[in-house]
């Protein structure tokens, strides 16, 4: 029988977490990036844990970063995709977070993410962020118009709520929030327990840090605060890493929603857990 490729033992206040895969120094493979987020989501949830140890097996390296030898398969589109969600562990508002920042060099550091309602003052930044964030799937005329809508931040923040993440002042992505009523008119209405989350997107500059979980976590919170018990979204077929992302963050697939030239939307859900 295979050993487990992450170990999970709890004494409370303290949690660790162990890299279990000696055999090629603990590199992380797709099956552990996939089964890290909601075990990362449990321990948030679970109020007796107060610290949280990362450590590698076997007590001759901690990680030896992502396992390459599957991406001999990939293609361009996938490399070209490729956002991995280890790229930050924990990202509370008002934590102090010591992680290994891909961009500081491996340096450790430290990293405060601030989420929260978008400011008036911030609308502009956060709708130029966020089209950004969908540029690369522009490929016809509908999608530039998507893109001006998602843009307009101005436009929709009286009818949902528009959460943003800041880092020293900087609007690093933002996410919609539909409570009560929907964005476009076009939509069926909402049911009462049920909350939508739109348009998240993250600046590319910022992607891997944790960021686009740091704001799904706060429309989570959000639409608990509101009663609601449900949580659901779309994305496209070609957003991958989106794909992943929701998955490993327990949503599961409902039937796509097919518009008449074919364009699909993949529909996801899942439960919002209590406080």
């Amino acid at each position: 029988m295979a050993e487990r490729p992450l170990l999970l033992q709890l004494e409370a206040p303290v949690a660790t977490i162990a890299f279990n895969r000696q055999e090629v120094r603990n590199a992380l493979n797709e099956a552990m990036q996939r089964a890290l987020p909601p075990m990362l989501e449990r321990l948030h949830q679970d109020a007796s844990i107060r610290v949280l140890i990362l450590r590698g097996a076997g007590g001759k390296a901690f990680a030896a970063g992502d396992d390459i030898a599957p991406f001999v398969h990939w293609g361009a589109e996938e490399a070209r995709q490729i956002g991995l969600p280890h790229g930050a562990i924990v990202t509370e508002p008002a934590a102090t977070v010591n992680l290994l920042d891909r961009r500081a060099g491996g340096r450790l550091g430290t990293m405060t993410i601030e989420t929260r309602p978008a400011r008036p003052e911030e609308y502009e930044e956060a709708g130029r962020v966020t089209a950004l964030a969908y540029r690369e799937f522009a490929d016809s005329d509908s999608w530039d118009r998507y893109l001006e809508a998602i843009a307009d931040v101005e436009g929709r923040a009286n009818v949902g709520l528009v959460v943003v993440a800041v880092e020293d002042g900087r609007v690093l992505g933002s996410a919609t929030l539909e409570l009560d009523e929907r964005i476009e008119e076009d939509e069926p209405p909402l049911p009462p327990n049920e909350a939508h989350i739109r348009m998240l997107g993250v600046h590319p500059d910022e992607r891997g840090r944790g960021v686009a979980r740091a704001l799904m976590r706060e429309c989570f919170d959000r639409a608990r605060e509101a009663g609601r018990t449900r949580m659901t979204l779309h994305t496209t077929q070609r957003m991958r890493v989106a794909q992943r992302m929701y998955e490993g963050l327990g949503f599961e697939r409902l039937p796509d929603r097919t518009f008449p030239d074919g364009f699909v939307l993949l529909t996801y859900a899942r439960p919002i857990p209590p406080a």
